[in-house]
């Protein structure tokens, strides 16, 4: 199944400004208020889980949590 083609344009024009993180930084907990979702323009991010990589995640990928 193909990925789905994110407009990274239309993201930002939707009040939702891009965000850079270091290498290595950390982004979010699984214990954090699940509230955003994040979009990967460039690089890599890791998703772990009781410390062990579970996805890698590249880009045009996405991840986080919309809760109501």
């Amino acid at each position: 199944m193909e990925a789905p083609t994110i407009s990274h344009q239309l993201l930002a024009n939707a009040g939702s400004p891009p965000i850079s993180f270091a290498s290595g930084e950390l982004i979010f907990r699984a214990s954090d208020k699940g509230d955003k979702m994040y979009v990967v323009r460039s690089g890599e991010v890791d998703i772990e889980l009781n410390g062990k990589v579970i996805e890698t995640v590249g880009p045009g990928g996405f991840f986080g949590e919309m809760v109501p």
